[in-house]
């Protein structure tokens, strides 16, 4: 016979290769089904569902707690009436039983009745036609038929009677069976009462938790979540919202927005997840979002209307969250393996900057409601006059709030300009000038740069020619400030103040007050004799205690003087109208005013103020006299009693000049004591050295609470 074996293939290499693509299919086929399943939304949901089981329990035992006393009551109660109700049951049993029996004779004679019933209607028929045909259709039937309907009817009323009896006993056997289950059920209905709440949580748990389940609901939920089986009622799948008032733009068609948010965000409107963790966590004010009584039910607005983000996004990543700072951004990274999806127009607005949207419908509102970060902005721009020269919107033109910077060259210099713009807060701190950089959204290393540049930039505008102000002849520009001013305060060393009266002199007014810093009064009230002469009442001479051993702009904080001292040491010609003026000025800045004489003022200050820095200045010459590296070892005892030698040395030679005798009257009784201390050492004198050491200690613990 003949035989072909001629093929163009080998069939056992292609059934090998079949087998292996058999088996790659079914592999794919599987890992598919594994990533379908394997949704980050359906880990939350199932977490989610183990937090509410737990919490649950926990509800379950708290009711159970609640309760358990008048549960154990009531329980008593149900069972005693069940067993008295027991202690009947032959007579219960003969109850039913003639109930039953009962029910059955009245159907009898309730089917009798209406048989009966039915038959006089027909023989009602027969009378009426011979009453009315009489002997029209032959022989007369008449009193036969009349006959037989008068039994009928006595028949019927037989019947009628024997069902109306039957009624009766049936009502009462039933009201005597009702009356001896009416404690049992009174008593149940009061147990059910009782635990409402715990059977509330108990049919919860019944639902959620599958230890609580019966067989059949165990398999049920089970089946419900299985690959393909999937689609029909799972417990895990995707939750949305369609808000139909929200739209977005689809290829030109706008489409209702569909909100997924509570994929995973599944507390969000459950006040008891108020301290659950993310993001099982209930949404803060559920009285002003989410909730159906609240202005902003979810089911108008749904999430995104408010934070943006990708609506349909069903994982942390899709949904484009951002970060509120880089420290969050990294953790993400490392939790999420978090990315910013950059094509999507609208990312998720960080938490801190969420109160923006408030501004899409309420425009025209002074306050907003839970929104205070937007409602300060908006009253900042309107107190300070940002749209003077910014464009807005919502805002009409006014006129430019700031001063012309045409020629602020004349003035200032380009350091001192440049830290303006940088931060002006830093120089004052109750400025309107608006704090552009520093900020949280553009303190990168590469924001930095770019804002550098651009204050510099501004400098640059501002000086065009390169040329500045001298600091070394600021005094020519003094007649500028003082002119009009209604205060002059000097906050120069004390040695430079001769000369500087007598520049300004000049230019004061009767109205002008001047008022000082100065750490000494009684030799400045001597030169503001001799230089103002009969002008000299409106000078009112003032301290504030609140030093820093620094100097210059970069050392200048807004908060200076809060809970300061300050010392006002009047002269006899000053109006109490200007004293009460130059009290409020350091009244609002935060400080404590007191009054006293400039001789009584340098006098304390000498002992206070003065006599510290001098001790500071020896002790830290002592100490590199003796041993310049010594400093290496030195504690912070040395730095903390050290630390005010780093004062302006110009400052202190001024103030040891200007009040000499105070100084070197309590330096001479400082050295008393220094000479006491020598003798109780080198005495060995234990207990005088202890003693000078508390007495120390229990007045500076006094002073410092």
């Amino acid at each position: 016979m003949f035989k072909n074996d001629e093929r163009y293939w080998n069939i056992h290499q292609l059934n090998k290769w079949f087998a292996i693509s058999s088996i790659l299919f079914m592999i794919s086929f599987v890992w598919m089904f594994i990533d379908d399943n394997d949704d980050e939304y359906k880990v939350y949901q199932r977490n989610f569902r183990q937090l509410e089981i737990q919490m649950a329990e926990v509800e379950l035992a708290e009711e159970l707690e609640t309760v358990k006393n008048e549960r154990v009551s009531y329980e008593e109660k149900a069972q005693e009436a069940q067993n008295i109700l027991n202690s009947k049951k032959s007579l219960a049993d003969s109850l039913e039983f003639r109930l039953v029996t009962l029910k059955g004779i009245f159907y009898r004679h309730n089917m009798n009745y209406q048989g009966q019933k039915s038959e006089i209607d027909a023989l009602k028929y027969l009378v009426e036609k011979d009453n009315t045909h009489g002997l029209d259709h032959g022989e007369d039937h008449s009193a036969e038929n009349r006959q037989t309907f008068d039994d009928a009817n006595v028949l019927l009323h037989n019947y009628k009677l024997k069902k109306e009896a039957t009624e009766t006993d049936i009502a009462n056997t039933e009201l005597f069976i009702k009356e001896m289950n009416r404690d049992v059920k009174a008593s149940t209905e009061e147990l059910n009462r009782i635990l409402a709440d715990v059977q509330l949580v108990q049919n919860k748990l019944e639902k959620i938790d599958r230890k609580h389940m019966s067989f059949m609901n165990k398999v049920g939920d089970l089946v419900r979540d299985l690959p393909i089986l999937d689609f029909m009622n799972p417990y895990y799948k995707v939750k949305q919202i369609v808000v139909p008032d929200i739209k977005y733009n689809v290829n030109f068609t706008q489409v209702p927005s569909v909100d997924r948010c509570t994929s995973c965000h599944l507390g969000i409107t459950n006040p008891d997840f108020a301290e659950a963790e993310q993001p099982f966590r209930s949404h803060p004010n559920l009285e002003t979002y989410l909730s159906s009584a609240s202005p902003h039910p979810m089911t108008e607005f749904g999430c995104t209307g408010c934070h943006s983000g990708r609506a349909r996004g069903t994982s942390f990543v899709s949904a484009v969250h951002m970060p509120d700072s880089d420290e969050e951004k990294a953790r993400w990274e490392e939790e999420y393996d978090w990315e910013q999806m950059h094509h999507w127009l609208q990312p998720m607005l960080p938490s801190n900057y969420t109160e923006a949207s408030c501004f899409k419908c309420h425009q025209k509102e002074a306050y907003i409601n839970d929104a205070d970060q937007l409602t300060l902005g908006l009253s900042l721009i309107e107190k300070s006059g940002c749209n003077g020269c910014h464009l807005i919107q919502r805002y009409q033109e006014r006129r430019k709030a700031g001063p012309d910077l045409a020629k602020v060259s004349e003035k200032l210099n380009k350091s001192w300009t440049a830290k303006w713009i940088k931060s002006p807060k830093e120089f004052r701190h109750n400025t309107r000038m608006p704090h552009f950089f520093g900020q949280d959204n553009n303190s990168s290393p590469d924001m930095i740069k770019r804002n550098d540049t651009e204050i510099m930039t501004m400098v640059k505008y501002l000086f065009p020619n390169g040329k500045e102000v001298s600091t070394e002849n600021d005094h020519r520009f003094m007649g500028d400030a003082v002119k009009g001013a209604d205060i002059v305060v000097i906050a120069t060393p004390v040695g430079a103040f001769q000369q500087i009266l007598e520049e300004i002199n000049p230019l004061i007014s009767g109205q002008v007050i001047i008022t000082d810093v100065g750490s000494t009064k009684t030799n400045i009230v001597k030169i503001v004799n001799d230089v103002l002469g009969g002008k000299s009442e409106c000078f009112i001479p003032a301290h504030p205690i609140a030093g820093k051993e620094k100097s210059g702009f970069e050392a200048s904080v807004s908060d200076l003087f809060e809970d300061k001292k300050v010392i006002i040491t009047p002269l006899e010609g000053n109006a109490p109208e200007s004293i009460k003026i130059i009290h409020e000025m350091w009244s609002s800045a935060g400080a404590e005013v007191d009054y006293m004489s400039p001789e009584s003022h340098d006098e304390l200050l000498g002992m206070t103020s003065h006599l510290p820095h001098m001790l500071a200045f020896s002790l830290v010459n002592y100490l590199v006299s003796q041993n310049p590296t010594a400093s290496i070892y030195a504690g912070g005892g040395f730095k903390d009693f050290s630390r005010i030698a780093s004062g302006d040395a110009v400052m202190w030679r001024d103030i040891c000049l200007q009040n000499n005798d105070q100084i070197i009257n309590h330096l001479k009784g400082y050295q008393a004591t220094l000479n006491d201390l020598i003798d109780a050492i080198d005495e060995d004198n234990s207990e005088k050295l202890e003693m000078l050491f508390t007495t120390a200690k229990n007045t500076r613990d006094s002073w410092v609470g």
